[in-house]
């Protein structure tokens, strides 16, 4: 079975199964990919039925974590999904780094037809200028935030900036746009009066076979 139209339904319904402005500050003040990891797994423990199991944080065989995984009832990984978030719309090649070291990790723990997916959470502050120093201390990446914010504040929605960083880490790993669902903005709210959303993209279902290339 295909696991993706029901992690992409998951993830197109993110915004609603927050409070107001409580993704705002989970974004904002440290790393988003926890409390969006939560969402996706409980999702997916509503909706893949009986005879699966749906694991936050699973040691695979070589007693490395993967963030969600859904086994059968022999623990064998059916669906393997990494999260990895990027504070503001600013492109750094170490993060094109992070990317294949989470698919090595999926290459490693995945069986022949297990889906594997990657998930990229690009969070991001709309506001036009420097950020107030108050916040310096409430915000975990305040220099990283602060530059992207003067970087792409003025844009009313940074959609095409997160989907081009995007690209960029897919070609920096030589990896198949084709693979690649398209950004959802998620709404996260206000953090003190500055709206702030988290922009997701999906790469999968991908199986071992097809990163052979990359991992021989």
């Amino acid at each position: 079975m295909s696991f993706a139209q029901t992690i992409l339904g998951i993830l197109s319904n993110l915004e609603n199964t927050f409070h107001p402005n409580e993704l705002a500050y989970l974004a904002v003040t440290s790393k988003v990919e926890g409390p969006i990891r939560d969402r996706i797994a409980y999702g997916l423990h509503n909706q893949v039925g009986e005879g699966l199991l749906v694991h936050r944080e699973w040691k695979d065989k070589h007693d490395r974590w993967t963030d969600i995984s859904i086994t059968d009832e022999q623990i064998r990984p059916q669906c393997l999904i990494e999260l990895k978030a990027h504070s503001g719309p600013t492109f750094e090649s170490g993060y094109s780094g992070k990317m294949r070291k989470d698919l090595h990790k999926l290459y490693m723990a995945g069986e022949e037809d297990t889906e594997l997916y990657l998930i990229f959470l690009f969070n991001h502050i709309y506001h036009p200028g420097n950020i107030d120093v108050r916040y310096r201390y409430a915000i975990k990446y305040f220099a990283l935030q602060n530059y992207a914010s003067k970087k792409c504040g003025f844009v009313p929605d940074a959609s095409i900036e997160t989907q081009t960083h995007w690209e960029k880490h897919l070609t920096n790993n030589s990896l198949m746009t084709d693979k690649s669902q398209m950004g959802i903005r998620i709404n996260g709210g206000q953090y003190y009066n500055m709206p702030v959303a988290v922009h997701v993209y999906l790469y999968g279902p991908i199986f071992r076979k097809e990163l052979t290339r990359m991992f021989p």
